[in-house]
């Protein structure tokens, strides 16, 4: 569920040593997810989000990594109930403060998939609390249609740049977390275009809608 309010300073007014310090668009009330890397969390602890089944061609969202023990993030897609095949991934810190803007990451599916998943890996230590935001999926019918160019990404600003408009015979579908319901062992986002299994159920580890902070002991956002 969407946990509490924005904490104080980080442990004797240290900087935070991971996490983003706000929201995609750089306010502290902004909904975005995040997994939890303290312990038992690492290490090598997977966090799924898991769209439902349709037709995808490519997704949008943002993310922030920032931590010295931070793990590894993918976008990986399924078509006919098959195996899940890796399309996207950053590895380790790619931000240098919690203070830094997020990233927009622009994938574009090799072919169309049936299903889409966000995985985060942690890595070593608790120091590697990753977020990701406004995440945008692109639908079609229509296989051979382009896919739209992406959006530049911002220089200085925190804020997102704008959805590129898809072509005819895509949909975009634009989930900023803020509805949420809970499913037995699961968390339903958006009317169900995205689920996180809970920790335990068929994971180790969940995605959490988040405001402000994240929790980890003198780690995370301001």
């Amino acid at each position: 569920q969407i946990s509490g309010p924005v904490r104080p300073p980080g442990l004797f007014g240290l900087p935070r040593p991971t996490g983003p310090e706000a929201g995609p668009s750089g306010s502290v009330s902004e909904i975005y997810l995040y997994a939890d890397s303290r312990s038992p969390n690492y290490p090598s602890k997977a966090a799924h989000l898991i769209s439902e089944t349709d037709l995808f061609t490519g997704v949008r969202f943002l993310y922030h990594m920032y931590g010295s023990k931070m793990g590894s993030l993918a976008v990986e897609v399924q078509a006919g109930g098959g195996v899940w095949m890796r399309v996207w991934h950053k590895d380790g810190q790619q931000q240098t403060s919690a203070g830094d803007a997020w990233r927009e990451a622009d994938v574009v599916f090799p072919a169309t998939a049936e299903r889409v998943r966000l995985v985060y890996v942690t890595g070593t230590l608790a120091f590697g609390d990753a977020a990701i935001g406004r995440v945008t999926v692109f639908q079609t019918s229509v296989m051979s249609s382009p896919f739209p160019s992406p959006s530049p990404l911002p220089s200085t600003s925190p804020s997102p740049s704008p959805a590129t408009s898809p072509s005819p015979g895509y949909r975009l579908r634009v989930c900023d977390f803020t509805q949420e319901e809970i499913h037995g062992d699961s968390t339903h986002f958006c009317w169900g275009l995205w689920t996180t299994p809970h920790q335990g159920a068929e994971v180790d580890l969940e995605w959490r809608a988040r405001s402000g902070g994240t929790p980890t002991t003198n780690t995370g956002p301001d």
